[in-house]
C-alpha cells in the first residue's frame, strides 16, 4: 500500500519485445559496450558509411558479439542486416536510422547485467565469509588457542 493507504501508481512492466529478449541473453559485459559504441556511433553519424556496417570477421567484432550468445540477434531486432554482398558484415539498410532508443536499451541492459554481476559477488562474498568464520579458532587475549566444545 501507498500513501494514505493507497495502491501505488507504478504500473507492473509489459511484455517483453524480441529486442529485449535478446538482450537479455547476452551476459558479457564487453559485448554490451562494443554493441553500445556501435549503434551510438550509428545513431550520432547516420550518414558515415563507416558506421553503418560491422565487418564480422574482425577479430574483436567476432570474438565479443557473434561468438556471444544474443548480440547478432540483438543486432538483428534492431534493424540490421545481413549485407547481400558480403555475407561476412551487418549493415543498416538505405533509409533506416538508428534512434537513441536503441542506445538507451543497450544502455539499460548494461546496467541490468552490472547489477545482476554484482550480486553475484556479493553472495560469493558472503559464503566465503561463512565458511572462514566457520572455520577460525577463538583465541583467548593471552594469545592461547581455546577449544569450543559443541
Amino acid at each position: 500500500m501507498g500513501y494514505y493507504g493507497m495502491p501505488s501508481a507504478k504500473l507492473p512492466p509489459g511484455p517483453r519485445s524480441p529486442l529485449d529478449d535478446a538482450l537479455y541473453k547476452i551476459k558479457n559485459m564487453e559485448s554490451l559496450e562494443i554493441m553500445s559504441k556501435l549503434i551510438y556511433n550509428a545513431t550520432v553519424s547516420p550518414k558515415e558509411d563507416k558506421f553503418r556496417r560491422i565487418r564480422l570477421s574482425n577479430a574483436k567484432i567476432n570474438a565479443l558479439l557473434v561468438q556471444v550468445p544474443g548480440c547478432v540477434e540483438a543486432l538483428l531486432e534492431m534493424g540490421w542486416e545481413t549485407d547481400t554482398t558480403d555475407s561476412d558484415s551487418l549493415i543498416i539498410p538505405t533509409g533506416r536510422f538508428m534512434s537513441m532508443a536503441e542506445v538507451r536499451k543497450v544502455e539499460d541492459s548494461k546496467e541490468r547485467l552490472r547489477k545482476e554481476l554484482n550480486e553475484v559477488a556479493k553472495e560469493r562474498l558472503r559464503k566465503e565469509t561463512r565458511s572462514a568464520s566457520s572455520s577460525v579458532t577463538p583465541v583467548d587475549t593471552a594469545g592461547s588457542s581455546v577449544r569450543v566444545q559443541a
